[in-house]
């Protein structure tokens, strides 16, 4: 195994090279659509591709939720919509599930926002890296009250052959 530092966008692999590809909470870089057809080609025939995406677990968000979201570049659609998008990319869906809301507070914003206080402080005088700090802060909010609107479904998905 070797980690790559690069684009998204323009992997350094070859055509057919993995037998499985995972990927959390990234494909939103380029878009779930194009991801997935663009990831399809490193897989072999029946490899799998193995990905979170931020997904809109029940209808009717707040407009304020769906603003947030815009403004830090998110696209978010229903687990329908995402499912759909698999099956035009050409996958046969295995299976997927929505990861438990402790995933995101108890595991992931629970640790950043103790850190807040610290970052803060050593960034100070480091507005762009102050506005990344307040951006966390404003996400972790923004969890916590509408935090039953959203989630991250975990979708598992083979290549046709």
């Amino acid at each position: 195994m070797r980690a790559v530092n690069g684009s998204m966008d323009a992997l350094p692999f070859a055509p057919a090279e993995f037998d499985i590809i995972w990927a959390e909470g990234s494909l939103f870089v380029m878009g779930l659509d194009r991801a997935l057809s663009y990831l399809k080609g490193f897989l072999k025939p029946g490899g799998y591709l193995a990905a979170t995406e931020l997904t809109w677990l029940r209808p009717g968000a707040p407009e304020e939720l769906h603003r947030f979201w815009r403004q830090v570049g998110a696209t978010i659609a229903d687990t329908a919509v995402n499912l759909a998008l698999f099956a035009a990319a050409g996958y046969e869906l295995v299976g997927h599930f929505a990861l438990p809301g402790a995933d995101w507070q108890d595991d992931f914003y629970v640790p950043i926002e103790r850190r807040l206080p610290l970052l803060r402080a050593k960034y100070a005088a480091d507005p762009a890296g102050l506005a990344e700090i307040e951006s966390m802060a404003a996400e972790i909010d923004v969890y916590r009250k509408y935090g039953e609107y959203y989630g991250y479904v975990f979708y598992v998905a083979r290549k046709g052959n």
